[in-house]
This record gives C-alpha cells, structure tokens and sequence, in this order.
C-alpha cells in the first residue's frame, strides 16, 4: 500500500508530559499530534491541534500527563480505521492507520480549537486570544475517476483520474472537496481485488488558479477472475481528503492467462530493479478456519532450474507461532552461556534443522537441496513478524544417509524485504548519524565509537548525536543522515512490538511508534539502519498486523535495516560492526 509520508502530524503515548507533546510539535514543525492509549487490551487515538495544546500550557503545570490534562477518556477517542476501511461519510476528526501505523489523518480546518473547555467559533482561524488571521482563498474541486466496466484475465486497462474546478452541481460520482491555491494535491491509486499495478501508484501536482483541470491515467492489468476493485485517494497537504471506489468485472481469460499471484498475496510484488537474486522466495500469508499459515511461492532466475513460481503449500501453524517463536529466542539467548562452544553449535543447528523441515513442505525441502550448489543468493519477502528464515538449515538424503547442510544466511547472500514496498537501488555511507548512550555500560561502546569515527574522511562525515529523546526526534524529522547506527540496549515488548524500546540516557526510550508523521522524514534519504543492540530485530503482531524496527523503518523508507534477533555480547556485536562497515566500505 502506498501512502505518502506525512509532515504535518506526529504521534506519542498519552503517558507522557504536556512539556514533551509540546517540544515534539514544535521540533517538527507539525500541525497535529496523534495520541495514543490502551485499555482493557483495546487501542484509542485522538487527534489534537498544536494549538489546542498550546491554549492548555497556559493552564496546567508541564509536567502534568497529557491524559490528565486532556480528559481522555474511552467515550472522548476519535474514529481510527484501517486506509481499507475508510469510511464514506468521512468523521470530523479521522485516523487513518496502515497495518496498525498512523499514516494519516483527516481534520476540518481550524476555527477555534474544540475540545475541553475551548471556545468554538465559526469565525476564522487565529491564534487563541490574538488577532485572526485571513483565511486562505480555497478553490472549490471535484475529482472524478472511471475504469472500464469489463475486462479479461491478463489484460491491461487504464484507470483515469481528473481534477477539475466544482461549477455550480458536482458531477454524479465525484468526490468534492476544497483546498488553496498553491497547495500540492496526491493522488494514490490503492489495487484491492483482481489488479495490480503495472506503473507509478502516485501523482502529485501543484493546485493552479482556477480554471482547474488535471489528468493523469494509471496503468493497472487484471490478475483474476471476478471483481476487481480499485480506490483512488486523493490527498492535500499531507491530509487525506477523500477517496473514490472503482469496480470492473474480470472475465476468464480467452487463451490461457500467464501465471499470476493468488489473492492471497493481497499486494502487488515489486519488480526487482537491479540484479536479481538466484533464488527468489515470497511468503503468502493464509487463513483457513481462523488458522494462520502460508504458501511458499519460489521463483529462480535461472531458467534451467525450472522454477518459475512454483507454489508450495499451505502450512498452517497448530499452535500459537507469537509464543512459540517467544520460547525460541529465549532458548537461543541461553545458548552464548553453555560453557561447550560445541554442545551451543549443536543446539543451534538442531533449531535450524527444525525450522526447515516444519516451515517447508518436503518436496520444496528435496528443491533447494538439489539445487543447493547452483544458486549464491536468496532473497526472502514475507509480511509474517515471527520466523527467522535465515536460521532455516538445510537438509537432504544422499544414498540413503541424512545430511545436514549450512543455515540459509552462512550458504547464501540471504536478504528480507516487505511484499508491496518498492525495492531499493542501493544505499550511501556519506553522513552516518551514530547514537551511543553515554551511560550504557558496554566495556566495548567507546571502542565502537572509536572506530566508526575513523571512517570519517574522504568527503565521509560520521556524527554523533546525543542519546536523548528531543535530539533524536529534531535528527529524523530533519531527514539528512544516509545511514544510521546506534549501539545500547534494546528490549522488545511482545505484546505490541511497536512499543519495542531502544534505551537512551534517560527516559522517555524511543519506540518503533514514533516513526510515522513527520519523524518518517528520517526516511527521506534511504538510509541503512543498523541497531546494534539486543532483540532490535525481532518482530511480533501489532494491533492488526507486523510490526517492530525492522518494519517500521522499511515503511518510512529506509534502504535497509540490521538488527539483532536475540541477546548480543558487546564484544562480538564490535567486532560485527567493524566487520560490516569494512566490507561494506571495500
């Protein structure tokens, strides 16, 4: 799915203090702050303007909690919903989510703040107490869309959007809406059943003087037989504002289709825009019964092989895999503590045997042991938050003795990337941003330190930013550091991964949450990210899907993520640092 990243919002936990909402809107320069609570196991947002939190520090102490100073109560949340679910008739105030992420926001424009003991005016818009303002001349719009109403399986068709200045009577079927001359307007194309998208997903252009007539069209194919079904999303300054629902009728094919991704794929795979790897294994998510599982679909990019998509599968878990994968790391967390280096490696490659031969169907087992020797890179693209893949170890039969291959990362050149989420190109090492506690306690974090500085030269900057929550903050929405690396402590949350802590020199710790709105902007120039601390790579189930570092960062953009699964010892995690930098670099 793919939205625009936002600059106008951010987001926080309710917990926290008046003082830090304020100093984070203000960093960022945003308009809007999205907080967040949990009750009784049940998620509430609310959405706030900057100067509704502005007319309330004249009020309360700042280190009052925002939930105290606020009133926030179950009765008092606003409407959030999944960008699928975004209802007609759209609310006041709305939250759109993605996954479980805050990935934009709907809100009427300000008159007089609203809440609490506010006053409300239809007059226009002004600082609280202080002169108003002149509201910006708006220019009335509507935006049409259309799909032709039939198609055939494997066929191309055009999906048409324009934007045009509202005469007196909107057209039938438009979505009509207002916005100021100069603003940039989006458009997003969403495929939702039977299409893909076989072009860009997103226009933008710069609202004129009136007359207003924009056109673009979008090139989608028909994947299966049906209803297809296609939104386009209109969006103003970072604010959605509306969207149009397409369907068109998907007829078998007359002549024999090529293949095509099951619906289960929900989401169109990104073409891959440089070299391809030899093997290529994509992970459908499946439910059957209320049960969750998966089909394996494996392509290789060598014709002689004979793989072209080939599907394996479904697997379904008989047990709960959040849990069961819990009880894993644990186990390989105890492991660095056996005394018998030995009896550790051992064990370590039961678990991998193990994965393999659970998580892939025998004859797909048989597959890549056959073919073991001919392919040197793999790369991975699965949604699921749980499985290590590259733990998985071979396994195969040789004149009837069992042998036992290496893990898929020690084989292979394995990577992992996020189905729907266009791969990257590369990345650059120009301006790294290092984040080290200072009060950490790691015999081996200066040296880390240390070195990272002595990559520095060469047109190379390498800074180090202050482990504190405000500085982070004013780092990611400024968007300018092409990779990052923060070396600490890290504890993950099971029960939602996007409140994972990476630990600063004092609190709040900083959460895979607060990378939406504008401290997405960290995203702006691909960085590498590499959290080299303990458990900063595992992932879990958010509220409705996968979440964690690792997730939250590709979403904002970034080119790629390192992190640790389990428990590291600082010594080895130098070394691996040192190690990566210097190959990456050579």
């Amino acid at each position: 799915m793919d939205f625009p990243l936002k600059q106008d919002f951010v987001v926080l936990s309710c917990v926290f203090p008046l003082s830090l909402g304020l100093d984070l809107l203000h960093l960022s320069n945003a308009r809007f702050l999205v907080l967040y609570r949990q009750k009784d196991g049940q998620e509430y947002y609310y959405l706030f303007y900057r100067e509704e939190l502005e007319y309330y520090a004249e009020r309360f102490p700042p280190n009052a909690p925002l939930e105290r100073v606020l009133d926030l109560h179950e009765w008092r949340a606003d409407i959030a919903v999944e960008a699928t679910d975004i209802p007609q008739e759209l609310p006041e105030r709305l939250i759109v989510l993605d996954h479980g992420t805050v990935v934009s926001i709907f809100a009427p424009p300000l008159t007089r703040a609203t809440r609490g003991n506010l006053e409300t005016s239809a007059e226009p818009p002004g600082e609280v107490g202080g002169e108003l303002e002149a509201l910006p001349v708006l220019i009335p719009l509507q935006a049409n869309a259309s799909l032709p109403a039939s198609t055939r399986v494997g066929e191309s068709l055009t999906l048409k959007v324009s934007i045009t200045s509202l005469e007196q009577e909107a057209s039938a079927g438009a979505l009509t809406f207002s916005a100021p001359q100069g603003a940039t307007l989006q458009v997003t194309v969403q495929v939702r059943r039977g299409l893909e998208l076989t072009g860009e997903a997103s226009q933008s252009f710069t609202l004129p003087a009136p007359p207003v007539k924009w056109e673009h069209e979008f090139s989608l194919r028909a994947r299966q037989g049906g209803t297809g079904e296609a939104r386009v999303l209109i969006f103003g300054a970072g604010v959605l504002m509306g969207y149009l629902t397409l369907r068109t009728e998907i007829h078998p094919a007359a002549v024999t289709a090529e293949p095509v991704i099951p619906t289960s794929a929900r989401t169109s795979l990104p073409a891959i825009s440089v070299a391809a790897p030899d093997l290529q294994v994509v992970i459908l998510e499946e439910n059957e019964n209320d049960k969750r599982g998966f089909t394996l679909m494996v392509n290789a990019a060598d014709a002689s092989l004979g793989i072209n998509f080939a599907q394996f599968g479904p697997l379904f878990f008989q047990n709960d895999p959040g849990k069961y994968f819990e009880t894993f790391y644990r186990e390989m967390d105890a492991l660095y503590r056996l005394p018998n280096r030995q009896a550790a490696q051992t064990l370590l490659k039961a678990s991998g045997i193990t994965l393999f031969t659970s998580l892939f169907p025998p004859d797909l087992q048989q597959l890549l042991w056959s073919i073991r020797g001919r392919i040197q890179s793999v790369l991975i693209q699965s949604t699921e938050p749980w499985i290590p893949w590259e733990l998985c170890a071979l396994r195969g039969t040789e004149n009837g003795q069992v042998m036992e291959g290496d893990f898929l990362a020690q084989a292979y050149a394995v990577t992992r990337w996020m189905p729907g989420i266009p791969l990257k190109t590369g990345f650059s090492l120009q301006r790294i941003g290092v984040v080290i506690p200072q009060n950490s306690g790691l015999a081996f974090a200066q040296q880390e330190w240390q070195f990272l500085q002595s990559l520095a030269g060469n047109g190379r900057r390498v800074e180090r930013i202050p482990a504190r929550f405000l500085d982070l903050v004013q780092a990611f929405n400024a968007g300018e550091y092409t990779a990052w690396h923060f070396s600490g402590h890290g504890v993950m949350r099971t029960d939602d991964p996007l409140r994972a802590e990476m630990i600063l020199e004092e609190p709040p710790a900083f959460t895979p949450m607060l990378l939406s709105g504008a401290l997405a902007n960290v995203g702006k120039t691909s960085p590498l990210v590499f959290l080299n601390a303990c458990q900063m790579g595992q992932s879990g189930m958010a509220l409705t899907d996968a979440g964690g570092w690792a997730q939250q960062f590709i979403r904002a953009g970034a080119s790629a993520f390192i992190g640790a699964y389990w428990s590291v010892q600082d010594a080895s995690a130098k070394e691996f640092a040192e190690s990566l930098y210097n190959h990456l670099l050579s």
